[in-house]
């Protein structure tokens, strides 16, 4: 048993003592740093699911702080987006939509984080294609927002629609033009 085995096994031990005693906080901390580890090595199946058992964990303590399950949820968001895992994308979005949520509850500083939540979602529908998804969304939670259209991310945001637009806008005229020649 090399000297990485140990240590995880280790961490598991800890894990289940830590639960044994009813501290599920140390026991989210402790599978969140299992998660990373895996992250490091690549292993992302077993790094999303150290982080799904990391948001469980530490949803069972409720002195547990908001900002270590929002920790987890954002890692774990992130991984399934740079990793482009099509089948968890629906969910990386939602984990992002929930800690923005819950950003936007503190009044002095959420607001702003929220913000890169949203883009993060938003961006994640133009990887995708789906610019109208992009739209609506956009609409939904900047359009209130009256400075978001001068802001630097409302002006990228309103780049890359009109590139999604126009890009639909060459295909239609490309399949009209096929009709025309076949």
């Amino acid at each position: 048993m090399n000297g990485r085995e140990k240590y995880m096994k280790r961490i598991d031990k800890g894990i289940a003592e830590y639960v044994k005693g009813g501290k599920f906080n140390d026991a989210g901390k402790c599978e969140y740093e299992k998660g990373k580890i895996f992250e490091k090595e690549n292993k992302i199946n077993e790094a999303i699911e150290a982080y799904d058992k990391a948001i469980d964990l530490y949803q069972m303590d409720k002195k547990t702080m908001t900002h270590s399950i929002n920790e987890v949820k954002l890692s774990k968001a992130d991984l399934i987006c740079i990793n482009d895992i099509k089948n968890k994308i629906t969910e990386a979005k939602a984990l992002y939509d929930e800690v923005a949520e819950e950003y936007l509850k503190n009044e002095s500083i959420g607001k702003i984080f929220a913000e890169d939540f949203y883009m993060k979602i938003i961006l994640c529908y133009f990887v995708y294609n789906d610019y109208v998804s992009a739209k609506a969304y956009i609409s939904r939670y900047f359009g209130s927002e009256k400075d978001f259209e001068a802001s630097a991310n409302g002006k990228l945001l309103q780049g890359i629609v009109k590139c999604f637009e126009r890009d639909e806008h060459f295909k239609e005229e490309e399949d009209g033009i096929n009709k025309v020649i076949s």
